[in-house]
């Protein structure tokens, strides 16, 4: 087998389809998909049926854990590790491939890499973090110690491209080779029913008649400060908005006041609604996450996107306050209207904006 593709996230999945397809096609090329996301099993069934890739691969996903001796036996039988990982048995050899397609470093990753040292590693996009390098470069120095002491080849973590929507806006340190994925706005019919069918995308324009959406982001940590300011935002696009609609974060688990009816539960793919139901006219309000920015880096289109991040500035701390400016600031600079990216530094100015400039 001469490519292996491995995603972990929905976001990965349709970009691992979209290069392959239109970039890699006529290569024999095997995808993992992991266990890590909603509906992944179901997508995993509905790629193979497909019948895109030579083998569609479901496996559990690794959790990263400090543990010497687990990554000692690993780093030594990486393929017997691979192989416990897979709901079901290879159909070829995993220490076959030629060139390993990633979208950051992973526990599954590296070990496939352990199985094919010699091979070529890739770098596709999988959000923001791919495009102002907060993913760094692993080199694992204890699995490098180990595999000299048995005389056994090292792989290359340097990748030797990096593949993403929008090249431009690339800040990424370190790789200098920078390739644009095929582009969503050159995707024909045939291609675009094909991942409407891989995620069952209902087709429901329901943000037609709603200009402003909020975007809400995972309080992983279950921070009473950031529930308070959720709360806080939510009765600001109460009172500011007319047509508001929700778009929960498929890992936000937190509850959404009930004052909001308007609330997206389709399910479908963000990436997919921005292709033909967000526009330009819409309004996309949020801390600072990707699907802010979709619009622009897959189809080039500009709605309002207004950032909130500052607003947990306490909570976020200095470093990385300062980092997610820099990288607003670059999307800023890549949009062609300026005025359509905003960020709001309190409340007052959260309702100035939503009312006066928008």
């Amino acid at each position: 087998m001469e490519i292996a593709i491995v995603c972990d996230t929905p976001l990965q999945v349709l970009n691992s389809i979209n290069l392959y397809y239109h970039q890699l096609q006529g290569l024999k090329c095997d995808l993992f998909i992991a266990d890590s996301f909603r509906l992944s099993n179901s997508i995993t069934d509905r790629i193979r049926k497909e019948s895109v890739f030579e083998n569609v691969y479901y496996y559990h996903y690794i959790p990263y854990k400090e543990n010497g001796v687990k990554k000692v036996m690993e780093t030594i039988f990486p393929e017997f590790f691979l192989k416990k990982a897979l709901y079901n048995n290879p159909k070829s050899s995993l220490s076959d491939y030629k060139k390993i397609y990633i979208s950051m470093p992973t526990v599954f990753s590296v070990l496939l890499s352990l199985c094919c040292p010699s091979a070529h590693l890739y770098y596709f996009e999988d959000g923001m973090g791919n495009y102002n390098g907060s993913i760094t470069i692993q080199f694992h120095k204890m699995r490098k110690v180990i595999r000299n002491l048995l005389f056994r080849k090292y792989p290359d973590f340097s990748p030797k491209a990096l593949y993403v929507n929008n090249p431009a806006l690339c800040t990424r340190n370190g790789i200098k080779n920078v390739k644009q994925l095929y582009p969503a706005n050159l995707w024909d019919d045939t291609f675009k029913e094909l991942l409407f069918r891989v995620f069952e995308k209902k087709g429901d324009n329901i943000y037609k008649k709603e200009r402003y959406v909020y975007l809400t982001q995972p309080n992983d940590s279950k921070n009473e400060e950031i529930e308070k300011i959720n709360l806080e935002i939510y009765d600001t696009l109460k009172n500011k908005c007319k047509n508001c609609i929700i778009r929960p974060h498929p890992r936000d688990n937190s509850t959404i006041p009930k004052s909001f009816r308007n609330v997206d539960k389709n399910n479908d793919m963000w990436e997919l609604i921005c292709q033909d139901d967000i526009t330009e006219e819409h309004i996309l309000i949020g801390q600072y996450s990707t699907a802010q920015v979709i619009s622009k880096l897959m189809y080039d289109k500009e709605p309002t996107v207004i950032f909130t991040y500052l607003l947990y500035r306490e909570i976020l701390g200095e470093q990385k306050v300062e980092n997610i400016s820099k990288a607003v600031q670059n999307i800023k600079n890549s949009y062609r209207n300026k005025d359509r990216v905003l960020v709001v530094n309190d409340f007052e100015e959260l309702c100035y904006i939503l009312t006066e400039k928008c």
